[in-house]
């Protein structure tokens, strides 16, 4: 179950500046099942933050969002765990109506700037279907390629058959594109950003199909045509791009490519990948994914490739926010590691008494995050119910923190369930989540006698239960 930390933003008339205009986004839901509705704007960082506006419904159905935007990107808007996704251009006044159940499949626009929308609704009708998408997996960065024009392309007899089966999929996009710019449905700017979405969409199919054909190359069965990689003459490196996922997925496979291919490879593995990164990006596009393969080795726990590589990267990279994002999350996963004190927070019991992590030294704690609306939290709570009594008679504590936004939701579910321990409500939820930095729930830490963390991979109690029983006799 997913958690978000939701920043409220209010964004005043007064607020507009020379570079950017008001953008005006509203529109009505039929049949809403709730009454609230969230704008999500995307950061182009490496941290892939997100604003949250939230707002509640008008007149039971409407809803309204005014922002300033100084370039063409894309928005969505979420309600429930459904998102509209859409774009919008300085002085847009966009109307989005749908249905509750339904979104994305019944979203309907008009208005100023709803043109390129209702295209883009067609283009992706036209040529990205149910299940269109196909994952490529692989231990670096992952992308997504087109099934059908891939699968057409396989079924060709030899691999410049498949060629041009893949060249006529891009000249298809690109007529569907350039007539929807003939008659003025599209703006000048949205139509170079289609063509470069076609031409990057094209290059990752392209050099998917050599990933998925892999052995076939590798055994000499085919061979790579002398002009193969012309394609990528369309796809210069384009650090404007860096907010549009079908670049980024262009650079994975690129560089999941060379890296197949690359000559005089070590053992680690990992280390000439992202030396890879260095040798085959230039400019802000090899710093962007130098620092999101270097955030890769933190959540790995992969201290000492991340040190070795950070101090060249901290010293050449000319992208100031890059480097502090680095910073930010190695300074997180530091504070987070096997070892390190778990940090204190404050929490309220049920007669509403205030409690601190730090009140527990001297004994084991596992800590547990859940809520009453988290299933898998309430399953895991019946499936551990007898554990936690063993555990209990050798002096373990355990300490349930609930996430719950009201105090008599979470007072009946502790009424209703076999919730052992020491109960508490978060007083201050996003500060919590800041220094635990969890996603989802239900999210479980074991603390020693020390207070310092033993275990930080949410691991069950069931799974945890010969770690926890030995930290009892140290």
């Amino acid at each position: 179950m997913k958690i978000f930390t939701i920043a409220i933003l209010f964004f005043l008339s007064c607020a507009n500046t020379l570079w950017s205009q008001n953008v005006l986004i509203y529109g009505s839901i039929s049949q809403p099942t709730k009454q609230e509705i969230k704008l999500i704007i995307p950061n182009n960082d490496l941290l892939e933050s997100e604003e949250q506006i939230v707002t509640d419904l008008v007149d039971g159905n409407e809803f309204y969002f005014q922002i300033p935007i100084n370039h063409l990107q894309m928005l969505s808007l979420q309600y429930g765990i459904q998102s509209v996704y859409f774009y919008v251009e300085p002085d847009d006044k966009i109307k989005i109506d749908f249905e509750s159940y339904n979104p994305a499949g019944t979203a309907k626009f008009s208005g100023n700037g709803a043109s390129k929308n209702v295209f883009y609704q067609k283009f992706n009708q036209t040529f990205y279907g149910e299940n269109e998408r196909m994952y490529i997996p692989n231990d670096h960065f992952f992308y997504f390629v087109s099934f059908s024009t891939l699968n057409k392309a396989n079924e060709q007899p030899d691999v410049i058959s498949a060629m041009r089966t893949m060249e006529a999929n891009r000249q298809e996009k690109l007529r569907f594109v350039e007539n929807a710019r003939s008659t003025n449905t599209i703006s000048g700017t949205f139509y170079e950003l289609m063509k470069k979405n076609v031409a990057y969409q094209n290059a990752t199919n392209m050099l998917g199909f050599l990933r998925w054909n892999k052995d076939l190359f590798a055994q000499k069965i085919w061979t790579i045509p002398g002009n193969y990689f012309d394609f990528l003459n369309q796809t210069p490196l384009d650090e404007s791009m860096l907010a549009d996922n079908n670049y980024k997925y262009f650079i994975a496979a690129l560089l999941d490519y060379r890296n197949d291919f690359a000559e005089g490879k070590t053992l680690n593995q990992k280390q000439q990948f992202y030396n890879n990164i260095g040798k085959n990006l230039a400019g802000k596009t090899k710093y962007y994914f130098q620092g999101k393969y270097l955030i890769k080795t933190l959540k790995n726990k992969e201290f000492d490739l991340f040190e070795i590589n950070f101090a060249d990267f901290s010293r050449e990279n000319p992208y100031y926010e890059y480097t502090d994002a680095l910073q930010e999350v190695y300074g997180y996963h530091a504070r987070l590691s096997n070892g390190a004190v778990a940090p204190d927070f404050l929490a309220s019991d049920t007669k509403g008494s205030m409690h601190n992590l730090q009140d527990y030294r001297g004994k084991v704690v596992y800590l547990s995050f859940w809520a009453s609306w988290c299933q898998p939290c309430i399953e895991n709570f019946k499936q551990t119910y007898h554990l936690k009594e063993e555990l209990e008679r050798e002096g373990v504590l355990f300490v349930n923190v609930s996430l719950d936004k009201e105090n008599n939701t979470w007072e009946t579910a502790l009424r209703q369930y076999p919730i052992e321990g020491i109960n508490l409500l978060a007083n201050n939820k996003d500060e919590i989540n800041r220094l635990y930095g969890f996603s989802t729930i239900p999210a479980y830490f074991l603390i020693d006698k020390n207070g310092k963390f033993r275990i930080i991979d949410n691991v069950r109690l069931d799974y945890a239960y010969d770690t926890v029983l030995r930290l009892t006799n140290e």
